[in-house]
């Protein structure tokens, strides 16, 4: 009977702690509290964005401030779509293949 108990108690107390995350693991979310909604675009170095994979489950925009510091945008703020949007049409025009084109008036052989 103490043995059932015993293995009870183990199965709830780690069952419940693996509950809390998505897939039974820990996020690593570089992102860890109150996210920002705005900032002045004028002191922001670089917008680095970091869509949701195994490691976190949302999608994260860090903004590198010219003092060094580094804040967190909420994707789902206004800043944070305009953001997205803008990043999405970059990809969609940029040229697939790898070669790029050649100059047609180019005389060199």
């Amino acid at each position: 009977m103490r043995t059932a108990t015993l293995i009870l108690l183990c199965v709830t107390v780690f069952g419940a702690g693996f509950a809390r995350f998505p897939g039974g693991r820990s996020e690593k979310c570089l992102c860890r509290g109150k996210l920002i909604q705005s900032v002045r675009i004028k002191r922001i170095q670089k917008l680095e964005v970091y869509p949701n994979s195994v490691f976190c489950a949302k999608t994260e925009i860090i903004a590198t401030m010219k003092n060094g510091k580094k804040k967190c945008l909420n994707p789902e703020g206004k800043l944070g779509k305009r953001f997205l949007m803008r990043k999405r049409l970059e990809e969609q025009q940029k040229p697939k293949g790898g070669l790029g084109r050649k100059n047609k008036n180019n005389s060199n052989p």
